[in-house]
């Protein structure tokens, strides 16, 4: 995994700046990956913005899904509360830092720091 903090992107530059390294935007495929990323993120008070992630709903609304990845995001349920909540609206999905780092909706538009994993095939 690599924690891109130095320069915030929207989810759609996140995305090709993974591309770009030979990496993806992270794609959580169980409880316990989720754990060890959480567990860095809440470890390190350096990280003051939330961390895209690969979950997104773009292609249909409400069908969250893990960008390059076969895995669905609705067998994983580390969403923060009351998410994801955002509709048409909120497309894309990062680990959000005021409910401690839980998975989250957000406009996919919104500059981000985010999270890259290689070696995932």
């Amino acid at each position: 995994y690599s924690f891109e903090t130095s320069n915030p992107l929207t989810w759609q530059e996140a995305k090709q700046a993974c591309l770009g390294k030979g990496g993806r935007l992270v794609v959580i495929e169980t409880d316990e990956e989720f754990d060890f990323i959480a567990e860095i993120l809440r470890g390190n008070t350096a990280y003051r913005r939330n961390f895209w992630t690969g979950a997104n709903d773009l292609a249909e609304d409400g069908n969250w899904i893990w960008d390059g990845s076969d895995h669905q995001v609705e067998n994983f349920n580390r969403w923060g509360p009351v998410e994801p909540n955002g509709g048409t609206m909120e497309n894309c999905g990062n680990l959000y830092r005021h409910i401690n780092f839980a998975l989250n909706d957000s406009p996919c538009s919104v500059m981000d720091d985010y999270i890259c994993e290689y070696n995932f095939l």
